[in-house]
């Protein structure tokens, strides 16, 4: 009777162990620099995003999103072989990647401002591309500022205005 109880622990633990490992996060660690850019019109800023998957991960996806969608961004995204993705903020730029094995992955997301202003969040998400899939995420800020010209003129006729009412005093 002790044996049967043994055995049947036994058989217990190893299924617990599969179905734990069948839920086990995928992506083990993600994290970038800088936390954020601000870009003029015609600028471009690089983040450098590093994923670490867990040991049982050779291939996945990464994604860049700009929230809220903004078309007027360039999104690029590139490794050390060179261009895996590309499009606008508009959409998520997204790549297929190989991973290996519990070794980290460097991804450099090159963002152009095509004429965007205000503040945005940019999303980057790696995920382990199985039908139950994993993903890490994490943030970054993102500002756009306008061209010289859209604040200069309106600042100068402000001053040339200004010295106008002064001199008639």
């Amino acid at each position: 009777m002790a044996k049967v109880q043994k055995l049947v622990m036994l058989l217990l633990g190893i299924l617990i162990v599969v179905v734990v490992s069948e839920n086990a996060m995928a992506i083990y660690s993600i994290s970038r620099t800088p936390s954020s850019l601000t870009l003029g019109v015609g600028d471009t800023g690089t983040y450098t995003v590093t994923v670490t998957p867990d040991l049982t991960t050779t291939t996945g996806t990464f994604s860049v999103d700009i929230l809220p969608a903004e078309s007027n961004f360039g999104v690029v995204i590139r490794d050390s072989s060179g261009i895996l993705a590309s499009g606008n903020g508009g959409d998520t730029v997204q790549a297929t990647v190989s991973y290996s094995n519990g070794t980290s992955k460097t991804f450099y997301v090159d963002i152009t401002n095509n004429g965007a202003t205000g503040t945005y969040t940019v999303k980057f998400t790696a995920n382990d591309g199985s039908e139950l899939w994993t993903e890490a995420n994490i943030y970054a800020g993102l500002t756009a500022v306008p061209e010289f010209a859209t604040i200069a003129i309106p600042a100068t006729l402000a001053i040339l205005g200004g010295l106008f009412f002064l001199r008639r005093l």
